[in-house]
């Protein structure tokens, strides 16, 4: 059984999550629990932990990967 949000039922313009990843600013950062989120200057997303250290081309795509982490 997979857990649902209710981003799920409002859609990802409403999520704080996806809107602070979406506002970033080249070489501005945010912290999101373990993981921290940079846009690099080649316009990627580099999210990055003590375990971790993944590029992403878009927002939605690392958007995606920290649902799938953090909501096993």
């Amino acid at each position: 059984m997979q857990q649902t949000s209710i981003f799920d039922y409002t859609g990802l313009s409403q999520d704080p999550v996806d809107i602070m990843i979406n506002q970033l600013k080249v070489n501005q950062s945010i912290k999101l629990s373990d993981y921290s989120i940079i846009l690099n200057e080649f316009g990627l997303y580099e999210l990055s932990s003590s375990d971790h250290h993944i590029p992403f081309q878009t927002p939605k795509e690392c958007y995606d990967y920290i649902q799938i982490m953090t909501n096993p």
